[in-house]
C-alpha cells in the first residue's frame, strides 16, 4: 500500500492554501503562511488565533511552529502555551542557536549594516515575501560573500531544532548573506526555474546546490510550468500531482488515488461487495489483497507502471535540468558549488 498509504477517501476535498505556484512554475509557500501566520499568531500564546486561517492550512513542514520559534529570539518570555510546550518537550527545543546569539548581539551593538538589517527582517518575518524561509530575496549592498543555496527539505530545515539553527541559518549568523530556496519535496526542475529567475534579482557571488540522493532523481520529466504544482496538499492526503509523468487537477487526481484506495469491481463480485458494507470487512478485504486471495486491478495497473517507469530510469531527465541550473550561473558568471546529500 505504498502508494495509497497517507491517502483517505473524503466527503468533500479541500485543497489547503500553504503552497501556491508563481508565473515562473515554482513551488513556494503562500502569503497564507508568510503574512497570515504572523499577523494572526498571538505572541503570549504563539497559537493562530483566527479560525480561518487556521483551517485554510495543513500542519505539515511544522508552519505553525516556525514563528513562535523565531518569537522567541526576540522574546523568550513569548509563545508559552501548553501546545508549545510540549513540543519543546518533545523535540528537545532548547532554542539556543548561533542565529540567536547573533541576533541578541547586534540588538546589542545596533549594528546597521545590511547584513544586520537582514537578519533582524528574518526574525520578524521567517518566510519571505518570495515564499521562502530566508532573509528577503533583493540585491543588497555588503561587503559580505552573498550564498544563494538551492535545496529542498534540508535547505528549509525541516528537521532542525529549533528552526533557526539549520545548515544554512548558521552559515547566515557567521556572517554570510544566504538567500535559502528550500522547499521540501522539490526537484532538479524546481532549483533549475529559482535559480533563472533569483539569480538575476540577488546577483550573488556563489551559488549553491543541495542535491538529494533520496528523492532528487526524477523518474519523468516534469518541467516547472505556472499553476502547475508539483503536489497536491490536501485533506485527503499529501500526494504528487504528476503520477508516473502525466500531469492532472486536483480533482482528477484525487478520483485516481481514489480508484487505488477503494475496493474494486463491487458490481461484479459479490464478496468485495459484502466486504466494502463495514470498516472491518475493508480490514479483512486489505487483508486478502495483501495475501494475493482477491485482486486490485487498478493498484496492480500503477505498481507495473511504476515498475515500467523504474525500469526505464535514465539521468538524462535529471542532467537537463541541472545544465539548465548550470547556464543559468554560467549566464551570470556566478560559480557553483554542488553538493550532494547521501540517501540514508
Amino acid at each position: 500500500y505504498q502508494l495509497t498509504r497517507e491517502f483517505k477517501v473524503v466527503d468533500s476535498l479541500v485543497l489547503y492554501k500553504n503552497f501556491e505556484v508563481d508565473e515562473a512554475g515554482i513551488y513556494k509557500f503562500s502569503s497564507w503562511v508568510s503574512d497570515s501566520v504572523p499577523l494572526y499568531t498571538d505572541k503570549k500564546t504563539g497559537l493562530i488565533v483566527r479560525p480561518s486561517v487556521r483551517g485554510a492550512l495543513a500542519n505539515v513542514d511544522k508552519v505553525d511552529m516556525v514563528y513562535p520559534d523565531f518569537l522567541r529570539i526576540i522574546d523568550s518570555s513569548l509563545c508559552q502555551s501548553w501546545r508549545i510546550k510540549f513540543f519543546d518537550w518533545s523535540w528537545d527545543n532548547d532554542h539556543q542557536s548561533l542565529l540567536k546569539a547573533s541576533y541578541r548581539n547586534m540588538v546589542k551593538k545596533e549594528d546597521k549594516s545590511a547584513w544586520a538589517k537582514s537578519i533582524v527582517e528574518y526574525v520578524h518575518r521567517p518566510f519571505n515575501a518570495e515564499g521562502f524561509r530566508s532573509i528577503p530575496f533583493r540585491n543588497d549592498t555588503t561587503d559580505r560573500p552573498k550564498i544563494l543555496v538551492i535545496g529542498d527539505s534540508y535547505v528549509y530545515g525541516l528537521i532542525s531544532m529549533p528552526f533557526h539553527s539549520s545548515f544554512v541559518d548558521n552559515l547566515l549568523a557567521k556572517g554570510y548573506m544566504v538567500y535559502a530556496a528550500g522547499i521540501p519535496g522539490t526537484d532538479p526542475s524546481q532549483y533549475a526555474a529559482i535559480a533563472q529567475k533569483y539569480i538575476p534579482v540577488i546577483q550573488p557571488d556563489l551559488v549553491v546546490m543541495c542535491f538529494y540522493e533520496g528523492n532528487d532523481y526524477m523518474l519523468f520529466d516534469r518541467p516547472s510550468v505556472a499553476n502547475r504544482p508539483i503536489e497536491y496538499l490536501t485533506n485527503a492526503g499529501f500526494y504528487q500531482s504528476s503520477p508516473y509523468g502525466q500531469f492532472l487537477t486536483a480533482d482528477s487526481c484525487y478520483r485516481y488515488y481514489t480508484s487505488l484506495s477503494t475496493i474494486p469491481n463491487l458490481t461484479t463480485h459479490g464478496l468485495n461487495k459484502v466486504l466494502s458494507t463495514s470498516a472491518l470487512g475493508s480490514l479483512l478485504w486489505g487483508f486478502l489483497l495483501q495475501r494475493e486471495v482477491v485482486q486490485h486491478p487498478a493498484l496492480a495497473a500503477s505498481y507495473e507502471t511504476l515498475a515500467q517507469l523504474q525500469q526505464a530510469f535514465t539521468p538524462q531527465i535529471t542532467a537537463k535540468y541541472i545544465q539548465q541550473f548550470d547556464s543559468a550561473c554560467r549566464a551570470h558568471q556566478v560559480p557553483v558549488l554542488y553538493t550532494a546529500i547521501p540517501d540514508q
